[in-house]
């Protein structure tokens, strides 16, 4: 059954949408995901069909909007519980259309992607710095006053952290943070990406990669990950996993748009 368009307005919005999908088709062959070309092959030709379209009228190439891309200033990843704040850009950056870049010498680290998505990973970044720390010493609080009030009286905390052992917070402390990586990943993999947004990702990192090849300092090499050299605290650990895991990110992420 054919829908009658009632005016420019609507008729520019409906060859938008098949645009975007011819978008969605390619870049689904480029990485291999047939089942997702053949569906959004399927949608174009289903809308065609549905409003008396070809694809003569739908606007492409010249009509598609390029993604300007741009990079933050360096801030420091710096902490006395190892180098958490630097994974944490890392996994932010991964399921949010951006790269962090850092400098181990100096200890500093930057973002780089579309402008919106920039400030985007940005915000989302220092309020998750912000949510955990402060989780982090809730959870050590309640850690440490547990194990004194059954041993001994009513004390300052001062003086029960000591009691407690002062030594044990560095291990606490990363690996509660250890625990979020785990957690935080876990929670973007759930947020199963549609379609659209993989073929986002595949042209925001085509974007990424020609903005970088311009940057003559650029190296391109990926740091590895060095184990911990602590012992972990396995209690600490699952706190974080389930505070990464179930941290509210609604909120803070916007809508994203090519």
């Amino acid at each position: 059954m054919k829908t009658i368009i009632n005016n420019d307005e609507e008729r520019g919005k409906i060859l938008k949408k098949i645009h975007k999908l011819v978008d969605l088709e390619e870049n689904a062959k480029k990485i291999g995901s047939e089942g997702e070309a053949y569906a959004a092959a399927q949608a174009v030709h289903r809308l065609l069909t549905m409003y008396n379209l070809s694809m003569d009228e739908v606007p492409l190439g010249d009509g598609e909007k390029s993604i300007d891309i741009a990079e933050t200033e360096m801030f420091s990843y710096v902490s006395s519980y190892g180098t958490w704040k630097r994974h944490l850009l890392l996994i932010i950056c991964e399921y949010n259309f951006c790269r962090s870049l850092c400098n181990t010498f100096t200890k500093r680290m930057c973002i780089v992607g579309e402008q919106q998505n920039v400030a985007i990973v940005r915000q989302l970044y220092d309020y998750l710095v912000n949510a955990f720390m402060r989780l982090a010493k809730e959870k050590w609080e309640t850690t440490v006053t547990l194990y004194c009030s059954n041993r001994f009286v009513s004390l300052p905390f001062e003086i029960m952290e000591k009691l407690y052992g002062k030594e044990k917070k560095p291990v606490f402390f990363k690996s509660y943070f250890k625990g979020v990586e785990f957690g935080l990943m876990e929670q973007f993999e759930s947020l199963k990406p549609t379609a659209e947004e993989t073929a986002l990702m595949v042209r925001h990192e085509e974007a990424i990669n020609d903005f970088l090849s311009k940057d003559k300092f650029y190296t391109g090499k990926k740091i590895k990950h060095k184990p911990e050299k602590d012992d972990i605290d396995y209690d600490a650990f699952y706190e974080g996993r389930t505070d990464g895991r179930t941290i509210c990110l609604n909120r803070q992420i916007s809508t994203q748009n090519s």
